[in-house]
């Protein structure tokens, strides 16, 4: 019979592990360059942690987990993974998910939210583990090689400028990002941003492209963006 083995990430992983997660999601940009970044820039409070599935000494999984930052609300965790679809319904993410909530346990965390596919099987799975149905997340796809339509006209005072221009000084963006998370939809209130977790979480991300993300200004000052994630060759997501 195969040997199911559930060990932590390591960075030879990165390749396997990014395509687990991406197998069946066009939505996701997810490099192994990003997903091994990830594993050395976590704040300490977030105790995140990557762990693996193999089969037979072959990676077919992974989950991501940490505590969630951000927010005054305590105990709050997350794990988020994927297995490869040829290993699925084997029993790797069960053993997967049992040991991402392990660890969070161990770091006070009470309440376990995960990103869910929607499709019978994942929600029925997810279910039967007792998780319950929070709100819902839908992505949109454009092929950029066809006719866009024309750019809208811009309000009177407002100018668009790549994110670029602030590679010196961000804290304008964060404050726009701290500001517009307050009321952003989900089941968690971050009402905590904090500036050093943005830089090294968000801002450092190998996969922002700085100019390609757009930043509305107004009286001189950020009032919004949209950051754009690419792969490097031929994908973004924003």
């Amino acid at each position: 019979m195969p040997t199911l083995t559930i060990r932590g990430f390591r960075t030879g992983d990165a390749e396997a592990a990014a395509a687990a997660h991406r197998a069946g999601r066009d939505h996701l940009v997810l490099t192994p360059e990003v997903f091994a970044w990830l594993n050395s820039h976590q704040s300490e409070g977030a105790h995140y942690r990557c762990l693996v599935a193999e089969v037979d000494g072959r990676v077919v999984g992974s989950v991501r987990c940490g505590v969630v930052t951000g927010t005054t609300t305590r105990g709050i965790g997350y794990a988020n993974g994927s297995v490869l679809p040829g290993y699925r319904r084997r029993g790797a993410f069960t053993a997967l998910l049992a040991a991402a909530e392990r660890h969070l346990a161990e770091h006070g965390v009470v309440e376990v939210h995960s990103w869910v596919d929607e499709e019978p099987g994942s929600l029925a799975f997810a279910a039967a583990r007792g998780y319950t149905e929070g709100r819902l997340a839908h992505f949109g796809g454009r092929d950029l090689a066809l006719p866009l339509p024309a750019a809208p006209v811009l309000p009177a005072g407002v100018e668009l400028r790549p994110a670029s221009d602030w590679a010196d000084d961000p804290y304008p963006i964060f404050l726009v990002e701290a500001d517009a998370i307050r009321d952003e939809p989900g089941e968690v209130e971050m009402d905590a941003a904090d500036y050093e977790e943005f830089l090294n979480g968000d801002w450092a991300r190998p996969d922002l492209d700085r100019d390609l993300t757009v930043v509305a200004v107004a009286d001189g000052e950020p009032v919004a963006f949209s950051a754009a994630q690419t792969d490097g060759v031929d994908r973004y997501l924003d």
